[in-house]
């Protein structure tokens, strides 16, 4: 078991996690769940082999071995052992040398078996509400692809997922003229499942694919595909997008209330920029011991810029409301006077404001001034 002001979690002899938030006191089940299945498609487009059915990390036995057991954070290791096809049959070299479109290929999984391992490290921390995730595999086989699961078991028909200056609302089922059986969808930093009272988001370092899957509205997220041709015409082989060798990916889990769904949006945002510390030699220097370059109120927006105008050396900020609703910020920088901008940095007319439209974007460039 892990445990802190926020979360315990106890892991299963097969890995799987079981996770009580203490904020509102409900209790996940089945997390941590990693699912193998054909993939005989191609870099653009995922398609599962006919009658293929999911490998999973649950139907095993796991290793747990405690890393780290400090006052400041924990840390266990979990190391699970999948028996899975090395790779697809003959027929699909012949269906993709033959410019078979994928959906009508008939290849299945070879019947040649091979242990594919997987070691994860959980880290959970004193005051967080986020559970980290880092898994390493040495990938040898071809023609599949990984997930991870997290079901949520929150009866919602809708999920968001940060997109370009925006967190764009989806639902999570397709058009019935959708005749593609999958539904995965783009992220760039998370996807967050809720509902009135509480809800789980999935953040992700470089793991960009995920899909929300009916079966207790389980967030799926991709974590490898390995695929042998480019696709879309003819036949351009890509052997490297079988993506061999040694992988380590990055992601986390975190839990919210009614009230607090914007903050895990921060932290996965958080997630994608480690927190980095670096010794200077001595020095003289013009700022104080304590300072603090810029102060932002107002938690539902973030902030995507903070850098130099390349003409004028000016500070340029940009905002943007992570939210659906009007929302309010104040953004100060000591000695600094904001003027409006647009995207490409020229000062307008209009007058700044505290007040943010849902989805809008606030650009300032920053003057001297008092």
């Amino acid at each position: 078991t892990m445990e802190n002001e926020y979360l315990k979690v106890t892991i299963a002899p097969n890995g799987i996690l079981t996770v009580l938030d203490k904020e509102t006191n409900h209790t996940y089940h089945d997390l941590l769940n990693f699912e193998d299945v054909g993939d005989l498609g191609n870099e653009y487009i995922f398609k599962q082999p006919v009658n293929d059915q999911p490998i999973y990390s649950k139907n095993s036995q796991a290793t747990v071995k405690t890393l780290n057991n400090t006052a400041s954070y924990g840390e266990i290791e979990v190391t699970q052992q999948l028996d899975i096809p090395i790779s697809m049959d003959e027929r699909l070299e012949e269906e993709q040398k033959a410019v078979v479109e994928f959906r009508y290929r008939k290849a299945e999984r070879s019947k040649k078996l091979a242990p594919f391992t997987l070691t994860t490290k959980i880290l959970l921390e004193k005051g967080s509400r986020q559970l980290k995730f880092t898994t390493h595999f040495d990938n040898q086989m071809k023609d599949h692809r990984l997930r991870v699961l997290f079901p949520t078991g929150i009866e919602t028909t809708v999920h968001y997922a940060d997109s370009i200056y925006e967190v764009v609302e989806r639902p999570n089922t397709t058009d019935s003229a959708w005749e593609n059986p999958t539904n995965t969808q783009h992220q760039h930093a998370f996807v967050n499942v809720k509902d009135q009272r509480q809800g789980v988001t999935v953040a992700n370092f470089g793991l960009n694919e995920y899909e929300i899957l009916p079966e207790d509205t389980t967030i799926a997220l991709t974590l490898l595909r390995s695929v042998g041709e480019l696709g879309d015409w003819g036949y351009f082989p890509t052997p490297e997008a079988q993506c061999l060798g040694e992988q380590v990916v990055e992601y986390a889990l975190s839990f919210h209330g009614s009230a607090n769904a914007v903050q895990t949006y921060h932290e996965a945002m958080t997630f994608q920029v480690p927190f980095s510390t670096y010794q200077t030699d001595r020095h003289q220097g013009s700022l104080p011991l304590t300072h603090c370059f810029a102060d932002l109120e107002g938690e539902k927006v973030a902030l995507t810029a903070f850098k130099r105008n390349e003409a004028t050396s000016e500070i340029v900020t940009r905002v943007y409301n992570l939210t659906n609703e009007q929302t309010t910020f104040n953004l100060t920088i000591p000695n600094q006077i904001p003027h409006v901008c647009n995207l490409i940095e020229e000062i307008s007319d209009a007058k700044p404001t505290k007040v943010v439209a849902p989805y809008e974007i606030i650009s300032y460039r920053w003057q001297k001034g008092n």
